[in-house]
């Protein structure tokens, strides 16, 4: 009995330790994808960025995304349907940003190579609705040979990485501008945000600017 007495007790004041240790370290910090607004806008659209829209359009959105970031693929799709509601006044230009020097890094040089053959929101889409396979290289031919592109041409320009340029470029960019996350929206130099935007608040900022007679 008194074995267990002291089994008890020492249980007891582990249990107590464990408790007052969990009072005395604070909790991490949990990401949250709220949309932020930015101060400082440096981003501009640089004429091989692939866009959307009027060129002449007044107002020009900027996305930077990256094809291997989930809420990005969200981004894309309210991105779309901001292009419906402003058809002739809004451009959308994208920026890549990948997470890092693979699979997205890749997939920004792949769908750079789809561009050059006039086919890169085409190739985006794809990327996009199989963010899943994006790390077995081998289906990036696959995917361009969905949409008949030249292969030959599509096959050198990735496998020689000749777009690599074209993505470091936007990378810098980004870096410069201090930009921590994907997606990123900027509304002409005035308004950006980072973070899940809604449709709702973009067609806002989207209508300040036309308001304010660019």
């Amino acid at each position: 009995m008194k074995f267990f007495f002291w089994v008890c007790i020492v249980v007891a004041l582990l249990a107590l330790g464990a408790w007052l240790y969990l009072l005395r370290t604070p909790l991490p910090e949990i990401e949250t994808l709220e949309p932020t607004v930015k101060g400082d806008v440096l981003l501009t659209a640089q004429p091989t960025d692939p866009f959307k829209g009027e060129r002449s359009a007044p107002v020009t959105v900027i996305l930077v995304s990256s094809f291997g970031c989930p809420a990005c693929k969200g981004a894309a799709v309210v991105a779309d349907q901001l292009l419906a509601s402003f058809p002739n006044e809004v451009k959308i230009v994208r920026k890549d940003l990948p997470e890092s020097t693979g699979t997205s890094y890749f997939a920004a040089i792949a769908a750079r190579c789809a561009q050059q053959q006039g086919r890169f929101w085409q190739y985006h889409d794809i990327l996009f609705s199989r963010q899943d396979e994006l790390s077995n290289f081998l289906l990036y031919s696959a995917w361009a040979r969905e949409l008949g592109l030249d292969m030959e041409r599509f096959d050198a320009c990735f496998d020689g990485q000749q777009t690599k340029a074209l993505v470091d470029i936007n990378i810098r960019e980004g870096l410069a501008a201090e930009l921590s996350s994907v997606p990123y929206f900027q509304i002409n130099d005035s308004q950006a945000f980072s973070g899940n935007v809604t449709l709702g608040t973009l067609r806002e900022m989207v209508q300040l600017e036309l308001d304010s007679g660019i």
